[in-house]
């Protein structure tokens, strides 16, 4: 019998890379809160519970807010970003490599693969273009990263929210919870911000819908100046 489990870990975070994850067949993936790491945090779901926080040290930085991620049942790949090739006034060139993380071994998620995909171009910092390494490498790009933890706390009626994690196991269920409850405003006649604190939580339930674990994830903090 599997016993009841309530414990937190907490990551705290106030910057771009840390609001950014995404999540797939069993497995969440997330950035690191500070700018210039390269670390990326994945959490493995099953039925013998949640994995512990593996912390996945990447060849270099990435952003997911403009590369993206993608979580599949047995591998996360990320787009990673080599310094610039040239950097000038005008012009802004790096290499973009596809970063591949396997997920085959569920007790040692690693890096198992990590090739130049393409060149991503800025010229004046507001025209972009990608060119390819080769005539044989397609471009990759990722959509919007599907987790973000910021977001669902700003956007949502309700101050305390659940999605469904996709998860094919036959006993228990995986959730993530948003709560926006710790915010408060300082807006009197229009003047003033509106301070927002996003804490997410994992939760695995069983088949009555009780709580048998949860951890905190993320805790996030935005603030909105209203004038």
């Amino acid at each position: 019998m599997l016993l009841i489990m309530i414990f937190n870990t907490n990551s705290f975070a106030n910057g771009n890379k840390g609001e950014y994850g995404c999540y797939g067949s069993g497995v969440i993936a997330f950035g690191e809160a500070s700018e210039g790491n390269t670390g990326l945090y994945i959490i493995l779901l099953g039925e013998s519970g949640i994995s512990k926080k593996f912390r996945i040290e990447l060849p270099r930085q990435y952003d997911l807010s403009s590369d993206g991620i993608k979580c599949d049942r047995d591998k996360v790949l990320i787009l990673t970003t080599d310094n610039p090739t040239i950097q000038t006034r005008e012009i802004r060139k790096s290499l973009k490599h596809l970063t591949e993380i396997s997920l085959k071994d569920r007790k040692n998620p690693k890096v198992a693969s990590d090739k130049p995909n393409h060149y991503a171009i800025w010229r004046n910092s507001t025209e972009f273009r990608t060119e390819p390494v080769n005539d044989h490498t397609p471009i990759i790009r990722f959509p919007e990263p599907n987790l973000n933890f910021s977001r669902p706390c700003m956007t949502h009626n309700d101050p305390k929210h659940e999605i469904v994690l996709e998860y094919d196991g036959p006993k228990y269920t995986y959730h993530l919870l948003f709560d926006a409850t710790g915010g408060k405003s300082t807006v009197r006649n229009s003047v003033g911000s509106i301070f927002h604190r996003c804490k997410t939580f994992l939760l695995m339930r069983d088949e009555n819908g009780q709580v048998m674990q949860r951890i905190q994830i993320a805790d996030i903090e935005t603030q909105e100046t209203v004038d």
